[in-house]
């Protein structure tokens, strides 16, 4: 189990060092950072498919709806390269190859009562899912790629968790590349 605190955060995206908030005191001026690890894994077809967890009835934020494979704020003292592996480790049981991680960006997001910095990565997995375990998935499941691309254009009418248009669009550019390079 991960502490308490969030990392803090500079508006360039540096960690403030040695400065932990706890969500109590966490206000409209603080910059925070959350992990967003998406798995995929390349599919009989040629194409790949994309890992989606399903978010707990139980979840204040987004309950019910498809969301990305793993995610969560950024503890303090942890890398986001460490809260993405600590997650997907929380969410879905999974321990990933380091190595294997691949960093496609991060991307600042302004939400009403503080900022946060979206650290994305993605993961080529081979096999299958273990249990989740924290209670916030529901479900798993994987998605064909171009299943997925409609979804990301409608998420609403798919239940999936609305990210910004530009988050999506480093998302389905990097996968697209994995396509094409196939």
């Amino acid at each position: 189990m991960h502490n308490d605190l969030w990392q803090s955060y500079r508006p360039n995206g540096v960690p403030k060092q040695g400065e932990g908030l706890a969500r109590k005191d966490i206000t409209k001026d603080t910059i925070v950072a959350a992990a967003h690890i998406w798995l995929w894994r390349r599919s009989s077809d040629g194409g790949c498919d994309i890992l989606l967890q399903r978010r707990s009835d139980q979840v204040k934020n987004w309950p019910g709806y498809w969301d990305i494979s793993a995610a969560g704020h950024v503890s303090f003292g942890e890398t986001p390269l460490d809260a993405a592996l600590r997650e997907v480790q929380e969410e879905i049981g999974m321990t990933l190859d380091t190595s294997r991680v691949k960093f496609i960006g991060s991307l600042p997001k302004r939400k009403p009562s503080y900022s946060e910095f979206h650290f994305v990565y993605i993961y080529e997995y081979h096999g299958e899912p273990l249990d989740m375990v924290d209670g916030e998935a529901a479900a798993l499941r994987w998605v064909p790629y171009d299943t997925f691309r409609r979804m990301v254009e409608q998420p609403e009418d798919a239940m999936l968790v609305p990210h910004r248009p530009l988050y999506f669009a480093l998302l389905m550019e990097e996968l697209g590349q994995i396509l094409r390079e196939s």
